[in-house]
Protein backbone atom coordinates (compact mmCIF):
# COMPACT_ATOMS: atom_id res chain seq x y z
CA UNK A 1 0.00 0.00 0.00
CA UNK A 2 1.32 3.57 -0.79
CA UNK A 3 -1.01 5.26 2.23
CA UNK A 4 1.53 6.54 4.15
CA UNK A 5 3.02 8.79 1.42
CA UNK A 6 -0.63 10.40 0.96
CA UNK A 7 -1.50 10.86 4.34
CA UNK A 8 0.55 14.60 4.76
CA UNK A 9 1.55 16.18 1.71
CA UNK A 10 2.03 19.32 1.67
CA UNK A 11 1.23 22.38 4.03
CA UNK A 12 -1.39 21.39 6.82
CA UNK A 13 -4.50 23.02 6.31
CA UNK A 14 -3.55 25.01 3.37
CA UNK A 15 -6.77 23.52 0.63
CA UNK A 16 -8.97 25.15 3.53
CA UNK A 17 -7.63 28.32 3.89
CA UNK A 18 -7.46 28.91 0.27
CA UNK A 19 -11.27 27.22 -0.25
CA UNK A 20 -12.53 30.76 -0.18
CA UNK A 21 -10.84 31.50 -3.81
CA UNK A 22 -11.63 28.03 -5.18
CA UNK A 23 -13.07 28.05 -8.21
CA UNK A 24 -15.66 25.44 -9.99
CA UNK A 25 -14.10 25.35 -14.06
CA UNK A 26 -14.72 22.59 -16.62
CA UNK A 27 -12.04 20.65 -18.16
CA UNK A 28 -13.68 22.04 -21.31
CA UNK A 29 -12.85 25.73 -20.47
CA UNK A 30 -8.45 24.61 -20.27
CA UNK A 31 -8.84 23.50 -24.07
CA UNK A 32 -5.78 24.72 -25.78
CA UNK A 33 -3.14 24.91 -22.24
CA UNK A 34 -0.46 22.92 -21.52
CA UNK A 35 -0.41 21.88 -18.09
CA UNK A 36 1.99 19.73 -15.68
CA UNK A 37 0.90 16.68 -13.85
CA UNK A 38 2.64 15.76 -10.37
CA UNK A 39 2.81 12.53 -11.29
CA UNK A 40 3.71 11.10 -7.36
CA UNK A 41 0.45 12.48 -6.20
CA UNK A 42 -2.01 10.73 -9.16
CA UNK A 43 -0.37 7.81 -8.25
CA UNK A 44 -1.14 7.90 -5.00
CA UNK A 45 -4.52 8.80 -5.54
CA UNK A 46 -4.80 5.54 -7.66
CA UNK A 47 -3.30 3.09 -5.01
CA UNK A 48 -5.13 4.98 -2.01
CA UNK A 49 -8.56 4.91 -4.24
CA UNK A 50 -8.95 1.33 -5.50
CA UNK A 51 -7.28 -0.54 -2.24
CA UNK A 52 -6.93 -4.53 -2.58
CA UNK A 53 -7.48 -4.41 -6.29
CA UNK A 54 -5.57 -5.69 -8.95
CA UNK A 55 -1.80 -5.05 -9.34
CA UNK A 56 -1.05 -2.16 -12.09
CA UNK A 57 -4.24 0.05 -11.32
CA UNK A 58 -2.07 3.26 -11.46
CA UNK A 59 -1.15 2.39 -15.01
CA UNK A 60 -5.18 2.07 -15.76
CA UNK A 61 -6.16 5.27 -13.96
CA UNK A 62 -3.33 7.21 -15.22
CA UNK A 63 -4.30 6.03 -18.65
CA UNK A 64 -7.88 7.37 -18.71
CA UNK A 65 -6.48 10.68 -16.61
CA UNK A 66 -3.97 11.39 -19.66
CA UNK A 67 -6.45 10.42 -22.41
CA UNK A 68 -9.17 12.37 -20.80
CA UNK A 69 -7.13 15.90 -20.92
CA UNK A 70 -5.65 14.92 -23.98
CA UNK A 71 -9.47 14.39 -25.92
CA UNK A 72 -10.05 17.83 -24.57
CA UNK A 73 -7.22 19.26 -26.23
CA UNK A 74 -4.96 20.30 -23.28
CA UNK A 75 -1.09 19.58 -23.57
CA UNK A 76 0.20 17.32 -21.04
CA UNK A 77 3.77 17.50 -19.69
CA UNK A 78 4.45 14.99 -16.66
CA UNK A 79 7.03 15.75 -13.76
CA UNK A 80 8.31 12.85 -11.70
CA UNK A 81 9.94 13.39 -8.31
CA UNK A 82 13.83 13.63 -8.87
CA UNK A 83 16.52 13.33 -5.43
CA UNK A 84 14.35 14.33 -2.32
CA UNK A 85 15.35 17.21 -0.36
CA UNK A 86 17.73 16.76 3.09
CA UNK A 87 15.53 18.20 4.87
CA UNK A 88 12.28 15.94 4.11
CA UNK A 89 14.08 12.72 5.21
CA UNK A 90 12.06 12.95 8.21
CA UNK A 91 9.24 13.31 6.52
CA UNK A 92 9.56 10.06 3.91
CA UNK A 93 10.96 7.65 6.75
CA UNK A 94 7.02 8.38 8.63
CA UNK A 95 5.44 7.98 5.68
CA UNK A 96 7.32 4.61 4.97
CA UNK A 97 6.42 3.63 8.25
CA UNK A 98 7.66 4.84 11.65
CA UNK A 99 7.07 1.21 13.41
CA UNK A 100 9.00 -0.33 10.23
CA UNK A 101 12.79 -1.38 10.09
CA UNK A 102 15.53 -0.27 7.95
CA UNK A 103 14.86 -3.28 5.26
CA UNK A 104 11.17 -2.78 5.20
CA UNK A 105 11.84 1.14 4.24
CA UNK A 106 14.14 0.10 1.45
CA UNK A 107 11.49 -2.53 -0.03
CA UNK A 108 8.55 0.19 0.35
CA UNK A 109 10.71 2.84 -0.93
CA UNK A 110 11.72 0.44 -3.94
CA UNK A 111 8.50 -0.83 -4.43
CA UNK A 112 7.45 3.08 -5.13
CA UNK A 113 10.32 4.12 -7.48
CA UNK A 114 9.24 0.71 -9.40
CA UNK A 115 5.43 2.03 -9.97
CA UNK A 116 6.92 5.27 -11.13
CA UNK A 117 8.99 3.83 -13.63
CA UNK A 118 6.32 1.77 -14.85
CA UNK A 119 4.42 5.02 -15.20
CA UNK A 120 7.01 6.70 -16.97
CA UNK A 121 6.93 4.07 -19.60
CA UNK A 122 3.94 3.91 -20.36
CA UNK A 123 3.47 7.46 -20.67
CA UNK A 124 6.56 7.63 -23.18
CA UNK A 125 5.15 4.98 -25.18
CA UNK A 126 1.65 7.01 -25.20
CA UNK A 127 3.92 10.26 -26.72
CA UNK A 128 3.56 12.64 -23.48
CA UNK A 129 6.59 14.29 -22.07
CA UNK A 130 7.95 12.95 -19.18
CA UNK A 131 10.43 15.12 -17.13
CA UNK A 132 12.47 14.55 -14.44
CA UNK A 133 12.29 17.02 -11.55
CA UNK A 134 15.71 17.94 -10.07
CA UNK A 135 13.73 17.16 -6.49
CA UNK A 136 9.93 17.77 -5.38
CA UNK A 137 7.47 16.99 -8.90
CA UNK A 138 5.38 19.67 -8.21
CA UNK A 139 8.07 22.25 -7.34
CA UNK A 140 9.89 21.62 -10.49
CA UNK A 141 6.43 21.66 -12.45
CA UNK A 142 5.83 25.45 -10.76
CA UNK A 143 9.34 25.97 -12.41
CA UNK A 144 8.16 25.42 -15.59
CA UNK A 145 5.43 27.72 -15.43
CA UNK A 146 7.11 29.98 -14.09
CA UNK A 147 9.56 30.10 -17.64
CA UNK A 148 5.87 30.31 -18.95
CA UNK A 149 6.50 26.65 -20.50
CA UNK A 150 3.12 25.43 -18.86
CA UNK A 151 -0.07 27.85 -17.89
CA UNK A 152 -0.75 25.34 -14.93
CA UNK A 153 0.23 22.45 -12.34
CA UNK A 154 -2.36 19.44 -11.58
CA UNK A 155 -1.65 18.43 -8.02
CA UNK A 156 -2.93 18.06 -4.65
CA UNK A 157 0.33 19.29 -3.17
CA UNK A 158 -0.04 22.63 -2.07
CA UNK A 159 3.41 22.79 -1.70
CA UNK A 160 3.35 24.06 -5.85
CA UNK A 161 2.15 27.64 -4.55
CA UNK A 162 5.34 27.62 -2.07
CA UNK A 163 7.60 26.82 -5.07
CA UNK A 164 6.25 29.52 -7.48
CA UNK A 165 2.76 27.98 -8.74
CA UNK A 166 0.47 30.69 -9.76
CA UNK A 167 -1.97 28.00 -10.70
CA UNK A 168 -3.01 25.15 -9.37
CA UNK A 169 -5.73 22.48 -10.38
CA UNK A 170 -7.04 20.14 -8.01
CA UNK A 171 -9.23 17.52 -7.79
CA UNK A 172 -9.58 16.17 -11.80
CA UNK A 173 -11.20 13.13 -11.76
CA UNK A 174 -12.28 11.00 -15.36
CA UNK A 175 -15.71 10.71 -14.96
CA UNK A 176 -16.22 14.43 -14.01
CA UNK A 177 -15.93 17.95 -16.26
CA UNK A 178 -15.16 20.00 -13.83
CA UNK A 179 -12.21 20.34 -11.42
CA UNK A 180 -10.94 22.73 -8.45
CA UNK A 181 -9.09 25.87 -9.80
CA UNK A 182 -6.86 28.08 -7.80
CA UNK A 183 -5.08 31.09 -8.85
CA UNK A 184 -2.47 32.91 -6.99
CA UNK A 185 -3.76 36.43 -8.28
CA UNK A 186 -6.94 35.98 -6.21
CA UNK A 187 -5.03 34.23 -3.47
CA UNK A 188 -2.89 37.40 -3.12
CA UNK A 189 -5.84 39.89 -3.96
CA UNK A 190 -8.83 38.05 -1.47
CA UNK A 191 -7.09 36.68 0.73
CA UNK A 192 -3.95 39.03 1.29
CA UNK A 193 -1.71 36.38 1.53
CA UNK A 194 1.85 36.03 -0.85
CA UNK A 195 3.68 33.63 -1.70
CA UNK A 196 5.91 34.60 1.28
CA UNK A 197 2.89 34.54 3.10
CA UNK A 198 2.42 30.90 2.24
CA UNK A 199 5.59 29.87 3.04
CA UNK A 200 5.41 31.40 6.10
CA UNK A 201 2.35 29.37 7.26
CA UNK A 202 4.11 26.73 6.06
CA UNK A 203 6.61 26.91 8.92
CA UNK A 204 3.68 27.73 11.32
CA UNK A 205 1.55 24.97 10.40
CA UNK A 206 3.38 22.48 9.39
CA UNK A 207 4.96 20.89 6.00
CA UNK A 208 6.94 18.22 4.51
CA UNK A 209 9.87 19.91 5.77
CA UNK A 210 9.24 20.69 9.31
CA UNK A 211 6.93 19.77 12.36
CA UNK A 212 4.31 22.71 13.40
CA UNK A 213 4.59 25.00 15.65
CA UNK A 214 2.71 24.46 18.72
CA UNK A 215 3.39 28.16 20.85
CA UNK A 216 0.61 29.88 18.14
CA UNK A 217 -3.00 29.02 18.61
CA UNK A 218 -3.81 27.10 15.22
CA UNK A 219 -6.86 29.61 15.06
CA UNK A 220 -4.78 32.63 14.96
CA UNK A 221 -2.13 32.09 12.56
CA UNK A 222 -3.62 32.97 9.50
CA UNK A 223 -4.20 36.24 10.90
CA UNK A 224 -0.78 36.62 12.62
CA UNK A 225 0.70 36.37 8.60
CA UNK A 226 -1.97 38.75 7.08
CA UNK A 227 -1.52 41.53 9.77
CA UNK A 228 0.24 44.27 8.76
Amino acid sequence: SLHFYAAWMGVKKLWKILSPVKERVSVESLRGKVLGVDLAVWVVQAENVVQGSYHGIYLRQLFFKVMHLLEHGIGVIVVTDGKAPILKAQTIANRLGVNLDRNQKVIQRRRFMKIMNECQEMLISMGVPVLKGESEGEGSAAKLQQDNRIDGVITTDGDAFLYGARVVYRNLFVTEDYCEQYRMNRIEYELGLSRDDLIALGILNGCDYNPEINTLSRLHRHDNITSP
